[in-house]
């Protein structure tokens, strides 16, 4: 009898579940090790996000630690001004009127006197200006040069071509005669622009302005 099992039809059909069972295999392990090359993959761009968000975690972290430290701050601060506000108290509640009286007319006084002090505004083009004004200022504030009151320095971008003291009421120009050559022992050269014609502007202020920078 034939051997069946050796048939070209068996043999032929043996052969094709062979190629196929190893076509099968290649490719399952094909997908294996895709697999493992975009798990990888996938591993490090997470790993790489879990990195930043841990960075944001720990700059969160010490912005709050900074924002808890400076309410303590505050918080200590707030409970100093409190105990000197009760000493405060404690100590005016032990004055007699007399010595009331005296306070009162002390910051009376005080607050007059500032507001009979001249007040001069200054005008600069540039910080190398602001300097010098800083400067000026400080000679300014001196009883021998007016005892101004100095509110502060303006950068602006117009200035005039030479230094001027602009006047805005008749009454103070002996005022900036006696500034303009007081300054001008100190190295500061000023001309005097009288506006009091165009101005009603109260006593007592003036303008000083630097030349634009050439």
């Amino acid at each position: 009898m034939p051997d069946t099992n050796r048939s070209p039809d068996r043999i032929e059909k043996l052969a094709r579940r062979s190629r196929w069972a190893a076509l099968v295999g290649a490719g399952g392990l094909l997908v294996f090790v895709l697999s493992l090359g975009l798990g990888a993959y996938y591993l490090d761009h997470f790993s790489g996000r879990i990195a930043v968000l841990q960075d944001s975690i720990d700059s969160l972290d010490a912005v709050m630690e900074t924002r808890f430290r400076q309410v303590n701050q505050l918080s200590e601060r707030a409970d100093s001004l409190r105990a000197l506000n009760n000493s405060l108290r404690a100590a005016f509640e032990k004055l007699n009127p007399d010595q009331m009286q005296q306070i009162i007319a002390a910051a009376e006084e005080a607050t007059q006197s500032a507001e009979r002090r001249p007040t001069a505004w200054i005008q600069v083009g540039n910080e190398e200006q602001r300097d010098a004004a800083r400067r000026m200022g400080a000679l300014l504030k001196q009883e021998r040069f007016g005892g101004f009151l100095v509110p502060g320095i303006e950068t602006v971008e117009r200035l005039p071509k030479d230094e001027q003291i602009r006047v805005f009421n008749a009454g103070d120009m002996a005022l900036a005669r006696t500034v303009r050559d007081s300054l001008a022992a100190n190295g500061f050269t000023f001309t005097i622009q009288d506006l009091s014609a165009r101005y009603d502007v109260k006593p007592g202020i003036l303008e000083f302005w630097f030349a634009a920078p050439g």
